[in-house]
C-alpha cells in the first residue's frame, strides 16, 4: 500500500510517497511524472520512503489525469464486455469524465497527510565530531 503525504513550503510542494516495496514507490512517482506533476527526480529518504517536488496546480492536474486515465480505461473494458451496457453508462454524462475525475483527484488530496516539519532524517545514526577545547592567548 502506498501513502502519500506533503509538506507544504510556500510556493512549493514537497510530496512524500511511502510504499511496502521499493517499486511500489518508484512506480508511483513515474505515474506522478507521466501525468506532469514533476519533471524532477526521485530522491530517496529511506529505503521504502522518497519525495519530489512539484505545486499543487501540477498535483491536483496530475491527480485528475490518473483517475481520468483510469475511469477510461475501466470504460474500454465494460465497452468490451458489455458494449450495450457501456453506451448507457457513458451516454449524457454532462462533462463526460471530467467532473469526476476533478472530485476523486479533490478526495485524494485531502486524504493526503499535511507535514508540519521538515522530514529529512534517512536513519538514526549519531555521529561524534569529537570534543572542543579553548586555549588561552597570555600576552
Amino acid at each position: 500500500m502506498v501513502t502519500l503525504k506533503y509538506q507544504d513550503c510556500g510556493s512549493k510542494l514537497c510530496v512524500y510517497i511511502d510504499g511496502d516495496t521499493h517499486e511500489d514507490v518508484q512506480d508511483t512517482f513515474n505515474s506522478f511524472w507521466n501525468h506532469m506533476a514533476t519533471n524532477g527526480e526521485l530522491d530517496w529518504v529511506s529505503e521504502f520512503s522518497g519525495c519530489f517536488w512539484t505545486d499543487r496546480v501540477r498535483l491536483m492536474r496530475s491527480f485528475e489525469n490518473r483517475h481520468m486515465a483510469t475511469m477510461l480505461n475501466d470504460a474500454d473494458r465494460l465497452r468490451e464486455c458489455d458494449p450495450e451496457g457501456w453506451a448507457h453508462c457513458v451516454k449524457g454524462l454532462k462533462g463526460g469524465f471530467m467532473p469526476r475525475a476533478r472530485e476523486w483527484a479533490y478526495k485524494q488530496w485531502e486524504a493526503m497527510t499535511l507535514i508540519d516539519r521538515p522530514n529529512f532524517r534517512t536513519d538514526d545514526r549519531v555521529y561524534s565530531v569529537g570534543s572542543a577545547k579553548g586555549e588561552t592567548m597570555e600576552a
